[in-house]
């Protein structure tokens, strides 16, 4: 049910998976798939729920100090990275200036795509369905609707009613002598 360090992606190295937790907890909802040179960190009180059938190719990185969810059927590609802290907090020179978390829960809806290379912040809050473009940045709650196509630094709604149908994900190439 669930495969860590799947070696599958030969442009990748063979590294398997590097697993760290600190005491935080894990949950697996139904079948996990996580490719190999992958990353995970679990802080003391942190919190990771994988939803049943997610999958990721090679390269993923997870740092779930405080809270990371990941709802069913999310579909995530190479060396995407998904932070839920700062990792350091800030202190301000004023004491009454009011400084923002430095952690805040990451929140995957079902069914999304990420492709190659993206950053998942804290306090990202994705709705279902949704496919993240390459070299992406997500930082903050996308109140967009469902079956939208996010991209950039920091990632906006680019366009909506398109989804990744597993059914027919594959792309047909032309033959050399038709080029």
């Amino acid at each position: 049910m669930i495969k860590l360090g799947i070696y599958g992606v030969t442009i990748y190295p063979n590294n398997g998976i590097m697993f760290q937790n600190n005491g935080g907890v894990i949950t697996f909802r139904g079948g996990c798939c996580i490719g190999n040179d992958s990353y995970i960190s679990i802080g003391i009180n942190g919190s990771l729920d994988f939803g049943a059938n997610f999958n990721a190719t090679a390269g993923l990185k997870i740092v779930a100090y405080h809270k990371i969810i990941f709802e069913d059927d999310v579909l995530v590609g190479w060396e995407n990275m998904f932070v839920d802290n700062d990792g350091h907090q800030i202190t301000a020179t004023d004491k009454d200036m009011k400084l923002p978390k430095p952690y805040g829960i990451v929140h995957i809806g079902k069914g999304c795509w990420f492709a190659y290379g993206s950053y998942v912040m804290k306090n990202t809050k994705l709705p279902d369905y949704c496919i993240v473009a390459a070299k992406s940045m997500l930082n903050k709650n996308y109140d967009i609707p469902k079956y939208s196509l996010l991209a950039g630094m920091p990632a906006t709604a680019k366009k909506t009613g398109v989804y990744l149908d597993k059914r027919y994900d594959f792309v047909k190439y032309p033959s050399l002598d038709n080029v």
